[in-house]
């Protein structure tokens, strides 16, 4: 239902980025309008500094893959 809705709302090409953590470890995602790209544990270099969350470097490499899939 939420990729309906984005394809209405928004006529464009889009990307569904998830990290692969425990509540995507095995799920399929099966999207009709969205391309996707899964970051993998390897992809996750630096951490920002609440250490939770990707740091600029990971940024940079999710960046390198949307750019690649567009």
């Amino acid at each position: 239902m939420f990729e309906y809705f984005c394809k209405e709302l928004f006529d464009i090409p889009m990307i569904f980025v998830y990290f692969n953590r425990k509540s995507f470890i095995n799920k399929k995602f099966d999207f009709k309008y969205f391309k996707q790209i899964k970051i993998e544990a390897k992809d996750v270099i630096d951490m920002s500094r609440d250490n939770y969350h990707p740091g600029p470097l990971t940024h940079q490499i999710v960046a390198d893959k949307i750019l690649t899939l567009l």
